[in-house]
């Protein structure tokens, strides 16, 4: 008995902590919504490994992805809660890229075809209606067949998505329209419903992306790479010290500061005022209200990094130390330090990034090695 209760005492903070996520997994026109519990994130360095169970039966593996600098790449896989391979495709850079297929639980295929940067392109084949054709853009184009109600293989063509020839038909249907059902831990809906599930998330997802781009860019930009490098590489033995800081693959290595700081900018205005900013938006910027942008930079606001921003660290256990600033003005401020053990620290290489106003990275400046 007292075995027994040891036993139950050291799984319980294993179930008082798993957290129960809603999965979305779009299935071709539909998503499908996978209520699951995340093990512990598997780490390989620059690459991550994720794993999620089904929340009501966590014997069964229900999503296989990987991830690199926050961003999802790699063999993504969906399963049944039989146990049974659901859906296979690759991911690069967060959009699937390659062959997408979806397989019935027997195994048989539904539905196969081909990515490109998240869009449909290419031959695709929906075996469970026999309708199969080809895309270009996420759109059809020529010759799509498909059967009557005869079971006779008739052709449409189209162009562009727009049916030129034949009697054409509407999206590949799988479920009626606007149904939601729930089996088990899985919710089912339209494609048009996932919209609806995002928009809680959107506002925290769309921050978070800033610091996803960040990260990319300091661990694989050339330029940022070379500017880092004179600047912490003043001697021979200093550079030689500093180049472990990259793998093989030449990734930067470093770890993300756990709290937000206010970050000095003052630097990077006066080297508007004296012409010397080679980022044009970025110099429009900082001349456009230089007092409203040095207070809120250098503001001594403190507070703790989110999780999500930690887990994008290259490498937890790098000497180096990345801070952010918070978003001001489409532009954040990113300090990284690095203080090699035996030799003298060299002051913070200084970072200014902008973003265009669709949350897109568009520029760096570097302070003066």
């Amino acid at each position: 008995m007292k075995k027994l209760l040891t036993f139950i005492v050291v799984l319980l903070p294993f179930f008082t902590h798993a957290q129960v996520v809603k999965e979305v997994v779009q299935l071709d026109t539909i998503t499908e919504t996978l209520n699951v519990i995340y093990q512990p994130v598997i780490s390989a360095g620059y690459y991550k490994k994720n794993i999620a169970v089904f929340a009501n039966d966590t014997s069964q593996v229900a999503i296989e992805k990987n991830t690199a600098r926050g961003v999802q790449n790699g063999i993504y896989k969906v399963y049944y809660p039989s146990g049974k391979l659901k859906v296979k495709t690759v991911f690069s850079n967060g959009k699937i890229n390659g062959e997408w297929t979806w397989y019935g639980e027997d195994g048989i295929i539904l539905v196969k075809g081909v990515y490109e940067e998240g869009i449909k392109e290419g031959y695709w084949a929906y075996k469970y209606l026999k309708r199969y054709g080809r895309y270009k853009a996420g759109k059809r184009n020529k010759q799509w067949y498909t059967p009557d109600q005869n079971n006779k293989k008739i052709k449409s063509i189209y162009k562009n998505g727009v049916l030129v020839k034949g009697d054409g038909f509407g999206d590949e249907p799988m479920l009626n329209t606007d149904t939601i059902y729930a089996k088990n831990d899985t919710i089912i809906v339209e494609s048009a419903e996932l919209i609806k599930h995002n928009e809680l998330d959107s506002s925290k997802q769309h921050h978070q992306n800033y610091y996803i781009q960040a990260v990319d860019y300091l661990a694989s930009n050339y330029l940022f790479r070379k500017n880092a490098k004179a600047h912490f590489g003043t001697s021979f033995k200093l550079a030689q010290r500093f180049k472990k800081n990259f793998d093989k693959k030449d990734v930067f290595q470093f770890n993300i500061s756990k709290t937000f700081n206010g970050l000095e900018i003052f630097s990077f205005i006066e080297k508007a005022k004296n012409e010397e900013i080679s980022v044009a938006i970025i110099d429009s910027v900082l001349k456009s209200n230089p007092t409203e942008i040095k207070l809120a930079f250098e503001d001594t606001y403190h507070y703790s990094t989110n999780k999500d921003v930690i887990d994008l660290s290259t490498s937890p256990n790098s000497l180096v130390k990345v801070q952010f600033s918070d978003l001001f003005n489409n532009l954040i401020r990113i300090d990284v330090e690095w203080k090699p053990e035996g030799l003298e620290a060299k002051e913070n290489f200084k970072v200014l990034l902008y973003y265009n106003n669709n949350g897109i990275l568009k520029g760096a400046e570097y302070g003066t090695p």
